[in-house]
């Protein structure tokens, strides 16, 4: 009977996947269903098995796709930034907020309540 061990790839892209699905709140059973192996060198009277190219290259797609996501976030948030001389650092959905608590504050504060 042959038997395989992992390669030293396969064993960090499986720490890999752990760490992405922590990251990402992905199921990591779907992850690692995706995994495709093939038969590497022999070492030791075993096979390796190696990840196979397609799917190397199926990672490096799904790694630079989840790259261009974050900076597309990233740059959305920064354009949002507004300009304020106060010195701290707000973006445009933290001031609508603020305007918003404010507008809340000023309709129903007691002093507006006219008793019955």
């Amino acid at each position: 009977m042959e038997t395989f061990k992992l390669s030293d790839n396969v064993i960090s892209r499986i720490a890999q996947i752990v760490q992405e699905g922590m990251l990402l709140g992905v199921d990591v059973v779907d992850l690692l269903r995706q995994v495709e192996l093939e038969k590497g060198t022999a070492v030791d009277n075993s096979t390796e098995l190696e990840l196979s190219s397609v799917y190397k290259a199926f990672v490096a797609k799904m790694h630079n796709d989840l790259v261009t996501s974050a900076e597309a976030i990233q740059a959305s948030r920064s354009a949002l930034k507004f300009v304020n001389t106060s010195g701290l650092n707000m973006s445009t959905w933290d001031m609508i907020i603020i305007c918003t608590v404010f507008i809340f504050i000023s309709i129903f504060s007691e002093k507006d309540v006219k008793p019955k």
